[in-house]
C-alpha cells in the first residue's frame, strides 16, 4: 500500500464516521448529499485525523472527490 492509498483509506473512513454509512462514492462526493453542518464537521475531522489546516479558499475544490482530498494532504504534508 503506498502512502496514497493509505491517505485515500482515511479520509474515506474519516467521511463515513462522520456521516455514519457503511460505504461511499469515493470518486463522486457530491452526492452524498450532505448539509452544510456535516460538510463543516467532516472538514474538521479531517482536520484533526491529519493535523492540518484547510484554507477557507480550498475547501469548495477540496470536497469533490477523496482523490481531491488526498491529493491535498498530500501536498500539504510535503511541505511542512
Amino acid at each position: 500500500m503506498n502512502m496514497s492509498d493509505s491517505i485515500s483509506n482515511r479520509v474515506i473512513e474519516v467521511i463515513k464516521d462522520v456521516l455514519n454509512v457503511a460505504s461511499i462514492d469515493s470518486k463522486n462526493l457530491d452526492d452524498l448529499g450532505w448539509d452544510s453542518l456535516r460538510h463543516l464537521d467532516i472538514i474538521l475531522a479531517i482536520e484533526q485525523e491529519f493535523r492540518i489546516s484547510i484554507p477557507i479558499d480550498k475547501i469548495e475544490f477540496f470536497f469533490h472527490s477523496v482523490d481531491n482530498i488526498t491529493d491535498f494532504i498530500r501536498t500539504y504534508s510535503d511541505r511542512q
